[in-house]
């Protein structure tokens, strides 16, 4: 009689190592509503964020170094302010750092902080150098001290630095960091210990950008993919030349990023417009808030102005948005109830305001029940309610990933509660597929059908809750039958 021994009764299951779980899709959705037209910058946000939470990695170095390296006002500082803002719920939550502020040596002591018997020594140990948890500490930007203050009120010890244009640095800067990448710690001049081992480093450069600049071939429209290309190639060999094997060996990843696209730029001003429109609800008082459409033909007014320039959009969109709002609401043009319209002029020079008057206002005693249990949605989110019904109808809806994060479970359930009733009560929309995470993060997720119009006041509704929103399904549905 034979028997079959144990490990080969043993049963294997292959199972699927590359699925996402669901706090990596809320983190992927939340990070890409901030960071807009940069696929790169997902990347390496989803692999920092990976890194963070996988018990398993090397705790004797950084959580991860990224050098984002790519043309100016891209989104590589923007990353680093994402990481913070999803990961402490504070876009301040991070240390920056510019490297061309220590271009000289002696500098160096600005970060590492005077030792002892030099100007600017400060003894840890002195009763009279403690320091309250909201004091900055003038040490060194990266005492302990300091990088524990900016995340104060967060749960994750993960701290978030950014250096700025590290190509820029003096020779002594770049060893110091060389040093705390191979370590993950170092030693300041009056002795603590500056711990990295909890540091997500976004090192930003514009290494190579001046060779590009100087091609023939320019970022014209209809060249971009070509820009790209040229982009990736300078970029490697300006690294290759700059700095030595050991330097690029402790770098977790090179991410290059592209020129945007006209549909990236096109994102960014709808982004900045409902930036515009949020002003509006949150800070005119009750009943005297507005709503602004700004037609596809100004918006592309607006980018031939700043000749596709990101960084020039926001004065763009203060001159030729929030100064003449500001006009129409101080000579009474524009009131309460009130659609602005911004077209362009029939001769193309410029932009033209019109106003509907009470377009879609209601009676002062009609309301709206939140779910929240604390109030009611003001006139200007009831108006916003009833025309997205009334689009829902002839646009035509799509299946929307609506997804949360909670610090605690009893959170996650309390906000679940609201955000169901909002969905089913106030905007009457179908819900299914609901799911949730009952460790931490507490995630809370559920799949809706509803028009672009009903997300958004939705958004409206729910700002404090920081809801994820992206499309789950690209197919357009049917209109929903009144």
């Amino acid at each position: 009689m034979t028997t079959q021994s144990k490990k080969n009764s043993t049963k294997f299951t292959v199972v699927d190592h590359t699925g996402l779980s669901l706090s990596e899709v809320a983190f992927a959705e939340r990070f890409s509503g901030r960071v807009i037209g940069q696929p790169a910058a997902l990347q390496v946000a989803q692999l920092a964020y990976n890194m963070a939470k996988n018990p398993l990695r090397d705790k004797t170095r950084p959580i991860g170094i990224f050098y984002l390296c790519g043309p100016s006002r891209t989104g590589k500082s923007l990353t680093g302010v994402a990481l913070a803002e999803i990961f402490h719920n504070d876009p301040e939550a991070l240390t920056r750092i510019q490297a061309s502020d220590y271009t000289e040596d002696h500098q160096l002591l600005e970060l590492k902080g005077a030792p002892p018997s030099y100007v600017g020594f400060r003894d840890p140990k002195d009763p009279k150098n403690k320091l309250e948890d909201h004091e900055t500490d003038p040490y060194s930007v990266v005492s302990p001290h300091n990088l524990r203050r900016v995340r104060l009120a967060s749960g994750e010890v993960v701290d978030i630095v950014v250096i700025e244009e590290f190509e820029k640095s003096s020779p002594d800067f770049y060893k110091f960091w060389m040093g705390v990448f191979d370590k993950g710690v170092s030693r300041l001049g009056n002795g603590q210990v500056a711990d990295f081992r909890n540091t997500i480093f976004i090192l930003t450069s514009n290494l190579g950008m001046d060779q590009v600049e100087r091609k023939p071939i320019g970022f014209r429209q209809e060249e971009r993919s070509a820009n790209a290309a040229e982009i990736e190639s300078t970029i490697h060999e300006a690294m290759a030349r700059t700095y030595k094997p050991e330097f690029r060996n402790r770098l977790d990843a090179v991410v290059i990023f592209k020129p945007f696209t006209s549909d990236t730029l096109m994102q960014i001003v709808d982004a900045e417009i409902a930036v515009v429109q949020k002003r509006i609800s949150d800070e005119m008082e009750a009943g005297k808030d507005f709503m602004v459409e700004v037609t596809s033909e100004a918006k592309h007014f607006m980018l031939r102005a700043v000749s596709n320039n990101v960084a020039e959009l926001k004065r763009v969109i203060n001159r030729d948005i929030l100064m003449p709002l500001g006009r129409l609401i101080s000579t009474g043009k524009v009131e309460g109830g009130d659609i602005v319209r911004i077209t362009v002029k029939a001769e193309g020079t410029a932009l033209e305001y019109a106003v509907a008057k009470n377009a879609y206002g209601v009676g002062e005693n009609e309301a709206i029940a939140q779910g929240r249990g604390d109030g009611t949605v003001n006139l200007s989110l009831q108006r916003n309610i009833r025309k997205a019904k009334l689009g829902a109808s002839t646009q035509g809806v799509q299946d929307w990933h609506v997804m949360f994060t909670a610090p605690t479970e009893r959170k996650m359930s309390v906000k679940a509660a609201s955000l169901l009733e909002t969905l089913s009560n106030v905007l009457e929309l179908k819900v299914k597929n609901i799911s949730y995470q009952k460790v931490s993060p507490y995630i809370f997720s559920v799949v809706v059908a509803a028009s672009r119009e009903q997300i958004n006041v939705l958004a409206q509704i729910h700002a404090e809750d920081d809801l994820a929103m992206n499309p789950a399904a690209r197919e357009a549905l049917p209109a929903p039958k009144e």
